[in-house]
């Protein structure tokens, strides 16, 4: 889910990345195989979802800034069958040149 925008050289998002929990039957076999990610007859794969804004500012037609704050709640995660925590809130600066 996202929202956008964009006015003259700005342009700014907001967007939700979300995922559904799963419950532990409903798991495949081969995720039911990684007690380690999700204990057999517990909840199984949790939802999640996190809150993002990033923006944008067209400089001239070869540059442009951005900034984006990924995460805002700062929520712990994790992607179905990732087995790897996604990261916690994020601040990214960018300074980006076209060729």
């Amino acid at each position: 889910m996202s929202a956008t925008y964009q006015q003259d050289r700005w342009r700014a998002e907001f967007f939700v990345p979300f995922q559904f929990g799963r419950a532990w039957e409903d798991l495949a076999p081969s995720e039911q195989d990684k007690p380690h990610l999700y204990p057999p007859g517990e909840v199984g794969s949790l939802g999640w979802l996190t809150l993002n804004v990033r923006g944008n500012y067209l400089i001239n037609d070869r540059l442009s800034a951005q900034l984006a704050v990924e995460n805002i709640l700062d929520t712990h995660y994790r992607p179905y069958s990732s087995g790897i925590s996604a990261p916690g809130r994020n601040i990214v600066v960018a300074l980006r040149r076209r060729l």
